[in-house]
């Protein structure tokens, strides 16, 4: 999925891209898109680049569920600041980097069920203050 794209700007809220058969995102992609939901569920990606989702500062649920997602970079969730659910289940995430969610202090839900994951350190989850589920 190239960036020249999706350059939709406007009331869109939620964008649905699940069940498809996405294997790579060209980082900014959604730059223009103002959405607070964004769900790529059962597609085929294997990696979370820093620049994937732009400036997309307004998001606050992401389901990544069902991909072939391995690592997440560092910084990825950075901009991300307004997140209050991430969903991850069922990818073949091994390691979490430390701080990798430090930014996210409103993140209530966070959920990696059914991963792979081997390595995870005191400072993985630094910063969620407000985090309710795990």
């Amino acid at each position: 999925l190239a960036s020249t794209n999706i350059t939709m700007e406007g009331q869109l809220q939620m964008l649905n891209m699940d069940n498809n058969c996405l294997k790579t995102i060209e980082n900014n992609a959604f730059y223009s898109m103002r959405i607070i939901r964004l769900s790529i569920v059962n597609n085929y990606l294997s990696e979370l680049a820093v620049d994937l989702l732009g400036n997309m500062t307004s998001i606050i649920y992401l389901d990544l569920e069902y991909n072939l997602i391995e690592s997440i970079s560092f910084g990825f969730f950075d901009a991300l600041i307004v997140l209050r659910e991430i969903k991850l289940d069922y990818n073949l995430i091994s390691s979490l980097d430390d701080f990798l969610f430090r930014n996210l202090n409103i993140l209530q839900k966070l959920s990696f069920r059914s991963n792979f994951i081997s390595v995870v350190t005191g400072k993985t989850f630094a910063g969620l203050h407000s985090l309710v589920y795990l």
